[in-house]
């Protein structure tokens, strides 16, 4: 039962999902899919609005190292991203032209690509001319702790964090990036 509910409320918000889990009888609490849930919820509770941004270790394609105490006073958007995503690639031309409607506003744009491979990485900025910072632990999304403190169960996704680190909105698509930002930093 527990395996059919993880699957069938992986769409419901963290509050349906949170409900669900709370009907579970106690004694279930060795579930592997009940356990996952659970954490799952607790994860993404710790994402909403209004909740500290957790935060992270990365490097540029030098191996500059970047934690979220390097950005704090700006507004800050992170999107999650890999070279093989093919989704991903379609919200670049938005990125990039919310990037240079405010690169000169209170506002850094990071993409934090989720990739393995420093080659595919490297690939990506220069084909995809990403001008912002693109930053990676090279760890993929399998064994990267990113993908696990920020509750990624696939990409694109991404957040919009606060000068004080605090999260503005989350998943942002096409023109909602320029759309918020906008008004944010105006």
């Amino acid at each position: 039962a527990a395996y059919l509910v993880a699957q069938l409320s992986a769409s419901l918000d963290v509050v349906q999902r949170g409900k669900i889990v709370e009907k579970f009888d106690p004694s279930l609490t060795d579930s592997y899919y009940l356990n996952g849930m659970q954490e799952s919820v607790e994860r993404e509770t710790a994402l909403q609005p209004g909740k500290v941004f957790p935060d992270f270790q990365v490097f540029d394609k030098d191996g500059r190292k970047y934690t979220l105490a390097d950005f704090r006073g700006k507004y800050l958007f992170v999107e999650f991203s890999a070279s093989w995503c093919g989704w991903c690639k379609k919200e670049l031309p938005f990125i990039r032209k919310a990037y240079h409607a405010l690169k000169d506003k209170n506002v850094v744009f990071v993409t934090m690509m989720m990739d393995n491979r420093k080659e595919a990485w490297l690939h990506e900025i220069k084909e995809y001319n990403i001008e912002w910072y693109c930053l990676s632990d090279l760890k993929g999304m399998k064994n990267s702790p990113l993908a696990k403190a920020y509750n990624l169960g696939g990409i694109p996704d991404s957040f919009v964090v606060d000068p004080e680190g605090r999260i503005v909105c989350r998943d942002l698509r096409g023109d909602e990036v320029l759309e918020t930002l906008s008004t944010l930093c105006n």
